[in-house]
Protein backbone atom coordinates (compact mmCIF):
# COMPACT_ATOMS: atom_id res chain seq x y z
CA UNK A 1 0.00 0.00 0.00
CA UNK A 2 1.44 3.42 0.42
CA UNK A 3 4.73 1.95 2.02
CA UNK A 4 4.91 -0.11 -1.37
CA UNK A 5 4.44 3.10 -3.36
CA UNK A 6 6.88 5.05 -1.22
CA UNK A 7 9.69 3.02 -1.88
CA UNK A 8 8.96 2.45 -5.27
CA UNK A 9 8.78 6.32 -6.11
CA UNK A 10 11.93 6.53 -5.22
CA UNK A 11 13.58 4.56 -7.62
CA UNK A 12 12.89 5.63 -11.34
CA UNK A 13 11.61 3.42 -13.66
CA UNK A 14 14.95 2.90 -16.04
CA UNK A 15 17.25 1.66 -12.86
CA UNK A 16 14.34 -0.60 -11.85
CA UNK A 17 14.01 -2.38 -15.14
CA UNK A 18 18.24 -2.47 -15.40
CA UNK A 19 17.91 -4.07 -11.81
CA UNK A 20 15.72 -6.45 -12.83
CA UNK A 21 17.03 -7.95 -16.17
CA UNK A 22 20.41 -8.19 -13.84
CA UNK A 23 18.75 -10.41 -11.56
CA UNK A 24 17.37 -11.81 -14.56
CA UNK A 25 20.36 -12.42 -16.04
CA UNK A 26 21.60 -14.04 -13.23
CA UNK A 27 18.79 -16.36 -12.86
CA UNK A 28 19.70 -17.42 -16.41
CA UNK A 29 22.54 -19.14 -15.07
CA UNK A 30 20.27 -21.36 -13.11
CA UNK A 31 18.63 -22.40 -15.95
CA UNK A 32 21.87 -24.98 -16.48
CA UNK A 33 21.33 -26.45 -12.81
CA UNK A 34 19.54 -29.54 -11.64
CA UNK A 35 16.05 -30.15 -12.77
CA UNK A 36 14.65 -28.95 -8.90
CA UNK A 37 16.18 -25.63 -9.47
CA UNK A 38 15.03 -24.83 -13.49
CA UNK A 39 11.76 -25.86 -11.61
CA UNK A 40 10.85 -23.10 -9.54
CA UNK A 41 12.36 -21.00 -11.69
CA UNK A 42 9.70 -21.86 -14.20
CA UNK A 43 6.82 -21.73 -11.54
CA UNK A 44 8.27 -18.09 -10.81
CA UNK A 45 9.13 -16.46 -14.10
CA UNK A 46 5.07 -15.86 -14.68
CA UNK A 47 4.26 -14.13 -10.91
CA UNK A 48 7.46 -12.31 -12.17
CA UNK A 49 5.73 -10.67 -15.54
CA UNK A 50 2.59 -9.65 -14.07
CA UNK A 51 4.22 -7.78 -11.45
CA UNK A 52 7.02 -6.32 -13.81
CA UNK A 53 5.36 -6.23 -17.19
CA UNK A 54 8.37 -4.83 -18.84
CA UNK A 55 10.43 -7.86 -18.27
CA UNK A 56 8.06 -9.95 -20.94
CA UNK A 57 10.61 -9.60 -23.43
CA UNK A 58 13.67 -11.21 -21.28
CA UNK A 59 11.12 -13.82 -19.95
CA UNK A 60 9.80 -14.65 -23.17
CA UNK A 61 13.53 -15.22 -24.44
CA UNK A 62 14.51 -17.25 -22.42
CA UNK A 63 11.70 -19.61 -22.49
CA UNK A 64 12.01 -19.84 -25.61
CA UNK A 65 15.50 -20.74 -25.54
CA UNK A 66 14.55 -23.46 -23.24
CA UNK A 67 12.17 -24.44 -25.38
CA UNK A 68 14.36 -24.80 -28.24
CA UNK A 69 16.51 -27.50 -26.78
CA UNK A 70 13.84 -30.10 -26.72
CA UNK A 71 11.77 -28.82 -29.16
CA UNK A 72 12.21 -30.73 -32.71
CA UNK A 73 11.98 -28.22 -35.41
CA UNK A 74 11.61 -30.93 -38.46
CA UNK A 75 7.29 -30.40 -38.80
CA UNK A 76 7.01 -33.72 -40.31
CA UNK A 77 9.03 -35.24 -36.96
CA UNK A 78 6.65 -37.20 -34.55
CA UNK A 79 7.26 -36.66 -31.68
CA UNK A 80 7.71 -33.35 -31.72
CA UNK A 81 9.90 -32.95 -28.78
CA UNK A 82 13.08 -34.47 -27.65
CA UNK A 83 11.97 -36.43 -24.76
CA UNK A 84 15.80 -38.30 -24.43
CA UNK A 85 16.97 -34.32 -23.57
CA UNK A 86 14.27 -34.24 -20.69
CA UNK A 87 15.04 -37.83 -18.52
CA UNK A 88 18.05 -39.52 -18.17
CA UNK A 89 18.00 -43.69 -17.57
CA UNK A 90 20.95 -44.64 -14.77
CA UNK A 91 19.87 -49.13 -14.72
CA UNK A 92 16.23 -49.47 -13.62
CA UNK A 93 16.34 -45.88 -12.90
CA UNK A 94 14.86 -42.77 -14.50
CA UNK A 95 15.80 -38.97 -13.85
CA UNK A 96 14.02 -35.70 -14.53
CA UNK A 97 16.69 -33.60 -16.36
CA UNK A 98 13.95 -31.28 -17.73
CA UNK A 99 10.68 -30.11 -16.22
CA UNK A 100 8.98 -30.21 -19.50
CA UNK A 101 5.55 -29.81 -18.26
CA UNK A 102 6.55 -26.51 -16.01
CA UNK A 103 8.03 -25.20 -18.99
CA UNK A 104 5.16 -25.53 -20.92
CA UNK A 105 2.84 -24.54 -18.33
CA UNK A 106 5.15 -21.53 -18.01
CA UNK A 107 4.94 -20.70 -21.60
CA UNK A 108 1.43 -20.71 -21.86
CA UNK A 109 0.65 -18.73 -18.98
CA UNK A 110 3.27 -15.87 -20.19
CA UNK A 111 1.68 -16.35 -23.62
CA UNK A 112 -1.68 -15.58 -22.49
CA UNK A 113 -1.04 -12.60 -20.12
CA UNK A 114 1.01 -11.61 -22.73
CA UNK A 115 -1.89 -11.45 -25.59
CA UNK A 116 -3.82 -10.26 -22.84
CA UNK A 117 -1.80 -7.25 -22.03
CA UNK A 118 -1.24 -6.23 -25.39
CA UNK A 119 -5.25 -5.56 -25.67
CA UNK A 120 -3.95 -2.45 -23.65
CA UNK A 121 -0.33 -1.24 -25.05
CA UNK A 122 1.90 0.73 -22.66
CA UNK A 123 2.52 4.12 -24.68
CA UNK A 124 6.28 4.30 -22.68
CA UNK A 125 7.52 0.89 -24.36
CA UNK A 126 10.17 0.84 -26.79
CA UNK A 127 9.49 0.19 -30.55
CA UNK A 128 12.30 -2.03 -30.60
CA UNK A 129 11.48 -3.95 -27.27
CA UNK A 130 8.16 -4.34 -28.61
CA UNK A 131 9.32 -6.15 -31.89
CA UNK A 132 11.81 -8.42 -29.95
CA UNK A 133 8.62 -9.13 -27.75
CA UNK A 134 6.29 -9.73 -30.91
CA UNK A 135 8.94 -11.77 -32.45
CA UNK A 136 9.49 -14.29 -29.22
CA UNK A 137 5.57 -14.39 -28.47
CA UNK A 138 5.07 -15.16 -32.53
CA UNK A 139 7.91 -18.29 -32.18
CA UNK A 140 6.51 -19.68 -29.04
CA UNK A 141 3.00 -19.46 -30.12
CA UNK A 142 3.79 -21.18 -32.99
CA UNK A 143 6.05 -23.51 -31.45
CA UNK A 144 3.29 -24.40 -29.26
CA UNK A 145 1.20 -25.00 -31.95
CA UNK A 146 3.08 -27.32 -34.06
CA UNK A 147 3.63 -29.29 -30.49
CA UNK A 148 0.01 -29.38 -30.07
CA UNK A 149 -0.92 -30.37 -33.39
CA UNK A 150 2.11 -32.96 -33.95
CA UNK A 151 1.21 -34.62 -30.34
CA UNK A 152 -2.25 -35.33 -31.59
CA UNK A 153 -0.60 -37.11 -34.43
CA UNK A 154 1.83 -39.25 -32.64
CA UNK A 155 0.96 -42.87 -31.83
CA UNK A 156 3.24 -44.76 -28.71
CA UNK A 157 5.71 -46.07 -31.89
CA UNK A 158 6.60 -42.45 -32.23
CA UNK A 159 8.16 -42.20 -28.73
CA UNK A 160 9.78 -45.64 -28.23
CA UNK A 161 7.94 -46.96 -25.91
Amino acid sequence: SQVQVDVHMRYNAAANEAFCLEILSSLRRCLSQQADVRLMLYEGFYDVLRRNSQLANSILQTLLSQLKRCYEPEADMLPPLKLERCISAQGDRVFLQEPLAHLLCCIQLCLLWCRNSIQQPNENEDDEDEDDEMGSQQDLEEMLESITQRMIKSELEDFEL
